[in-house]
């Protein structure tokens, strides 16, 4: 098995955090959070 650097996994998923936020942020850019919540968890 190859060995895996974990700072480098870190810097990835923090990638794709901001990522999803931004994806987020423009799919519920005018919901109230109670509306949001079924966007999210559907």
């Amino acid at each position: 098995m190859g060995t895996s650097n974990p700072s480098d996994s870190n810097s990835a998923l923090d990638g794709l955090e901001a990522q999803l936020w931004a994806a987020a942020d423009a799919l519920g850019n005018h919901m109230d959070a109670p509306e949001y919540k079924h966007v999210v968890l559907g």
